[in-house]
């Protein structure tokens, strides 16, 4: 009697890894890396980096020894159904980069970017991560990046820890 009670507690076990692997490998397939950086004279002075496997998002600020570094993180879940919608905005639009830079006098003034997981297994990521030049590549990218960043700044986690942009002046 004892050894079929273990024998089913062990089939319970293994068949709810299997299922939760199975799901897992599913939902990596939405997962993505958005960043946003900001350079002065070709050094990045700022950015502000989201991942959306482990959900955390970090915002620094560096002052190169003129004052002390600012590095906020905090934690930013998105549900699955958010995660989904996200990857298939992706899907439908089929933008060819994923990335938004801007230049003033031929310097490099602002990049933001968007890696999927999918997109890691390609083998060219560098067409990713170049600068769109044609409008509708930019558009579409301004899409996607909208809905990632609207996500971000109107989740409670990042309400509550930089509460500062919301104080009304």
């Amino acid at each position: 009697m004892r050894f079929k009670i273990i024998f089913l507690f062990v089939i319970i076990s293994f068949s709810g890894c299997k299922s939760q692997k199975k799901n897992s490998n599913d939902f990596n397939k939405v997962n993505f890396k958005y960043s946003r950086l900001y350079y002065k004279d070709s050094t990045i002075v700022e950015s502000d980096i989201y991942d959306s496997y482990t959900g955390l998002y970090e915002s620094k600020e560096y002052n190169f020894g003129f004052g002390n570094d600012k590095n906020i993180s905090t934690t930013i879940k998105f549900s699955e159904k958010e995660l989904k919608n996200i990857y298939a905005l992706y899907l439908s639009l089929n933008p060819k980069h994923l990335c938004e830079c801007t230049y003033i006098d031929g310097k490099l003034l602002y990049k933001s970017s968007i890696t999927f997981k999918a997109n890691t297994i390609k083998n060219d990521m560098s067409k990713y991560n170049d600068c769109p030049t044609n409008e509708k590549d930019h558009v579409k990218y301004s899409k996607i990046e909208k809905l990632v960043y609207d996500l971000i700044t109107n989740s409670q986690a990042y309400r509550r820890t930089f509460y500062w942009e919301f104080i009304k002046k």
